[in-house]
């Protein structure tokens, strides 16, 4: 079966770089057409390369963000279409960002074209069902064509390595938007200031002026901030070399419906998760088993678990045996593997079946 991989996607997000990876290591033939030119432009070459080559393909899956994409696919394929949405770009830009107002223009763009790409698909595919359920309810969509296939890891990138810990050093790496709560981290490395803890915090984004600026005025000597980590090898011994690595933190409605990609990447290294207590992590992760679960936004809960884990190191050993244990089971990419096998089965009248 021959797969067409489509859209205007990001080529090197974990969630399309996991997919390709999985779709050819399940035996498809895959074929990409993926267009970023400026403007109209890549609308244009999109349109023109899928009309060109439609034929090729049994079934296409859009890529993720590919909410203008997946219209597209919708008026010149008609074979199964699969898209990848991930997450609704609503919720990201607005919701969570708040890069526009609620009541403005580009929310109200942005609601509609996820309602409408969202209605197109046969199969829609999120990475948790507390996703689905915020879909489901936000943008009236069929539950029954929705599936979740965990984020995962790229596991041809992020190894365990056998290099030593850095004792009681904690790394945070990550884009800095407001869902992952690095000013909670930050308060919690002052309260640890005399505990000879220290952590490191690397990448850029939107919270990171605010984040630096806050660790200013608390005078906080425990944590150091380093430029975004310059590849992926770079970034597995960042991982790799961590006592524990944290994930997010922030009380936004979003944070109690993902999963970050920097959770998925240490349980694959074998490294202990600190994190948000939501309704995703707990559908990969057990608290005190496979990760240590904190409350949203709440720096003295993050310091107590971590002094915990400072006073128990065999529960630290036990808790990342667990959680590189739930990765394997449950989104290691065999696992994905096996779950798109499934999603591509496909009956005579050419429907995906459930």
């Amino acid at each position: 079966m021959t797969i067409g991989y489509f859209g205007n996607y990001n080529s090197s997000h974990p969630r399309n770089k996991i997919f390709l990876k999985c779709l050819a290591a399940a035996g498809f033939n895959v074929v990409e057409i993926n267009h970023r030119e400026p403007g109209l432009r890549k609308y244009i070459s999109l349109i023109s390369e899928l009309r060109a080559r439609r034929n090729e393909m049994d079934a296409l899956m859009v890529g993720f963000p590919g909410q203008q994409a997946m219209i597209i696919a919708n008026f010149f394929f008609r074979k199964p279409i699969i898209f990848n949405a991930l997450l609704s770009l609503y919720d990201a830009v607005i919701s969570d960002r708040k890069r526009y107002g609620r009541f403005s223009f580009r929310a109200l763009y942005f609601w509609l074209l996820d309602y409408i790409a969202f209605r197109l698909p046969d199969v829609l595919l999120f990475d948790c069902n507390a996703y689905i359920d915020y879909a489901v309810k936000e943008f009236d969509v069929a539950r029954r064509k929705c599936k979740r296939i965990f984020l995962g890891a790229d596991e041809g990138v992020f190894q365990p390595l056998d290099i030593p810990e850095k004792p009681l050093e904690i790394h945070y790496y990550g884009s800095f938007i407001p869902t992952h709560g690095v000013d909670t981290i930050v308060k919690a490395a002052k309260i640890l200031e005399n505990e000879g803890i220290r952590f490191i915090l690397s990448g850029h984004g939107q919270c990171y002026a605010d984040t630096l600026k806050l660790a200013k005025e608390l005078s906080v000597k425990n944590v150091e901030f380093i430029d975004r980590l310059a590849n992926a090898a770079e970034l597995n011994e960042f991982i790799n070399s961590s006592w524990i690595t944290l994930g997010i933190f922030g009380q936004r409605p979003r944070t109690d419906r993902i999963i970050a990609s920097k959770v998925f990447e240490a349980l694959q290294c074998g490294k202990v998760v600190i994190t948000s207590r939501t309704s995703a992590g707990k559908e990969l992760l057990e608290d005190n088993q496979s990760a240590l679960f904190v409350k949203p936004n709440d720096e003295n809960d993050l310091a107590e678990k971590i002094l915990a884990l400072k006073r128990d190191e065999s529960l630290r050993r036990q808790i990342a045996v667990g959680g590189k244990e739930q990765y394997d089971s449950k989104s290691s990419m065999k696992v994905i593997i096996r779950h798109l096998q499934d999603v591509m089965k496909i009956d005579e009248s050419h429907f995906l079946i459930q």
